[in-house]
């Protein structure tokens, strides 16, 4: 009789599953955690929101006679305008009837499969506000394309996208729009994400990469750091002219950045 073989008994070993999930994906929110909850929350249309700022000081100084003389003729502040518009950024989610049933209860799986899921989504959308606050220029944008292989592209900043996210390719803000591409996989040590498919065709060096579903339109998106954080006058604050107001509307984004 021939010897009893592991394969004569698979049947009868159990299998160890190691009851903790380990992620092996990065996806956190930094910027985001640092904005304070806030409950007084002003509910506005969908009009542009005034935004009043002072741009200029007032007042004059001099060497005055007290002696009966005149002071001379004063000056006051300048108070100008800005304009921010309502921005809608969506996520969605998906799992199946089946996927909720088959993980249900610590009899069937490890952990709650939707449980999960909902946790998650959370986290992301933070680590996308974060990518928008830390990247965009006003128009969605989160980075540039540095150079394209087989279905991947090299970035400034990896760390700016997500496994499975949609990405718009553009030649420029305000250009051609090339396509939309889904990232696989994003690999911070390189700089790439690697993506299902093959990116669209025409994409080169220097194309910006938008969140999905952007117009293309500078400041039609969300103003992030780089929309209020320049060097130079060139552009606007909240549609201000910053070479109308050069050091003060410069001065006061860096001021209220900082607090």
């Amino acid at each position: 009789m021939a010897q009893g073989s592991v394969a004569q008994n698979i049947a009868l070993q159990q299998e160890f599953v190691r009851p903790e999930l380990e992620a092996l994906t990065l996806f956190s929110a930094v910027i985001w955690k640092r904005i304070e909850e806030r409950t007084d929350v002003k509910a506005v249309s969908n009009r542009p929101a005034r935004i009043p700022f002072e741009v200029q000081l007032g007042n004059k100084v001099r060497v005055g006679n007290l002696d009966g003389a005149g002071m001379g003729r004063g000056s006051a502040p300048t108070m100008e305008y800005g304009n921010l518009s309502c921005v809608c950024v969506i996520q969605a989610t998906e799992y199946t009837k089946l996927s909720e049933l088959a993980t249900d209860s610590s009899q069937k799986a490890i952990e709650n499969y939707v449980s999960k899921v909902n946790q998650e989504a959370t986290e992301t959308f933070a680590g996308y506000w974060d990518a928008l606050y830390a990247n965009s220029s006003g128009a969605n944008d989160l980075n540039s394309v540095v150079s394209t292989a087989t279905n991947q592209l090299v970035v400034s900043n990896a760390n700016a996208f997500q496994d499975n996210q949609d990405i718009d390719v553009w030649s420029a803000v305000g250009g051609t729009f090339r396509g939309t591409v889904t990232i696989q996989s994003v690999d911070s040590s390189t700089n790439s994400i690697w993506l299902t498919g093959a990116y669209p065709v025409g994409t080169v060096a220097g194309d910006v990469l938008l969140l999905s579903g952007s117009s293309g339109v500078a400041n039609s998106g969300v103003f992030g750091i780089p929309n209020y954080q320049v060097a130079g006058n060139v552009g606007n604050y909240m549609g201000i002219s910053r070479s109308t107001w050069a050091a003060s509307s410069r001065l006061r984004s860096s001021a209220r950045l900082a607090r």
